[in-house]
């Protein structure tokens, strides 16, 4: 596979690295270049009809996803400006060059996507069916022994961790779905006891997603303020999950010490992501263990072993403005070549005008070489 960059827009890191773990979920990819552009503007239309124009689906950034991931998968170009996508995005992302959780982006870019679709009432299921997990959490009353069982559809499983050296992935989803004592200020509405009690409650997986998305919570703001946790875990190629195994393929790191401030990039399997640059490695281990002790992995993208699918472009809208702009590319290389040359000539001529300078100069004799300055 070949991979394009994408230009930072000023602190838009967090945006390009959740847009290129994105692009890596081949699944979800083709789906969003099969969109078709009539169908929706039919349902748009249909829309505006019942409905408030103030509470339209955002077909701007359903369109410009899947623009940009053509361009991800077929530019000629080595890296894609993504300003047109950034235009269409909720105004706390558009509006402004500050620094965003690339956690926070991706729920609510995949919301997003998920009501504007649901509103077109197509392509509904796109998001559950790609990327939705569910957990099913366990309260019992310490009172009254009651327990209660209740559902919750995630897109991410996210996980705290502790304070240690080190700890493996799969200790650290143990610990998280291990019970935990309800207290304090924290205590439990018993509907049985009709008052606030202790209990005790944890979760278990449920069911995992074709695209299983783990966040490491490495921000503890009740114990460590803005300071990251940079306890090192251990990130196999496979785990699994209720029988269920499940395939690295891709990791976004965070730089940096503080949540406030750093910077984001992608691992892939093979290829790191980091804005414009790309660099291949000989394998997504040997990127992890070659990063420094604050680039700390911080989402990882899991699937299940569904096959993977070569991107294709299979309408012509979408083709035509692939065309376009590997042809615009083509030109402005050509231009780009042609200045160069054009300087380069420049220069010849301009060392060929000094030389013959030069030589006037020396047939001036004894008196004109006495007279010249020799550093």
């Amino acid at each position: 596979m070949y991979f394009r960059g994408l230009e930072n827009l000023g602190n838009t890191c967090y945006m390009n690295s959740f847009i290129q773990a994105l692009h890596l979920c081949s699944d979800f990819r083709q789906q969003v270049l099969d969109f078709e552009i009539n169908r929706i503007v039919v349902q748009l239309k249909d829309y505006t009809q019942t409905k408030q124009v103030g509470n339209k689906p955002n077909i701007g950034l359903l369109l410009s996803l899947q623009k940009l991931f053509a361009l991800l998968s077929f530019s000629s170009r080595d890296s894609i400006n993504p300003i047109q996508f950034r235009m269409t995005l909720p105004d706390q992302f558009k509006n402004n060059y500050n620094q965003h959780d690339a956690n926070e982006f991706g729920k609510i870019l995949l919301d997003e996507i998920e009501t504007s679709l649901k509103k077109l009432k197509i392509y509904e299921n796109l998001i559950k069916d790609s990327f939705q997990g569910q957990i099913e959490w366990t309260i019992e009353c310490l009172n009254c022994n009651k327990v209660v069982k209740t559902q919750e559809d995630i897109l991410d499983l996210s996980l705290s961790i502790p304070n240690a050296n080190s700890i493996r992935l799969e200790e650290l989803i143990e610990e998280n779905c291990k019970p935990e004592i309800m207290d304090g200020d924290n205590q439990y509405q018993c509907d049985n006891c009709n008052s606030k009690t202790n209990a005790k409650r944890h979760f278990s997986i449920k069911k995992t997603a074709k695209n299983f998305i783990i966040t490491l919570n490495r921000f503890d703001f009740k114990h460590s303020g803005n300071a990251k946790i940079l306890t090192k875990v251990d990130i196999p190629n496979k785990i699994q999950i209720n029988q269920q195994n499940l395939y690295l393929q891709a990791v976004i790191v965070h730089s940096g010490a503080q949540i406030n401030y750093g910077h984001y990039f992608t691992l892939s399997r093979y290829t790191l992501l980091n804005d414009e640059q790309i660099c291949r490695y000989p394998s997504i281990q040997t990127a992890l263990q070659n990063l420094y002790i604050q680039q700390t992995p911080y989402i990882l993208f899991y699937k299940t072993d569904y096959p993977y699918q070569v991107a294709k472009i299979k309408t012509t809208f979408l083709k035509n403005i692939i065309d376009q702009d590997n042809q615009n590319y083509l030109i402005f290389k050509q231009q780009k070549q042609q200045q160069q040359q054009q300087m380069f000539q420049n220069q010849q001529n301009f060392n060929s005008r000094n030389d013959e300078d030069d030589d006037d100069n020396g047939q001036q004799g004894s008196q004109g070489v006495q007279n010249r300055i020799i550093f």
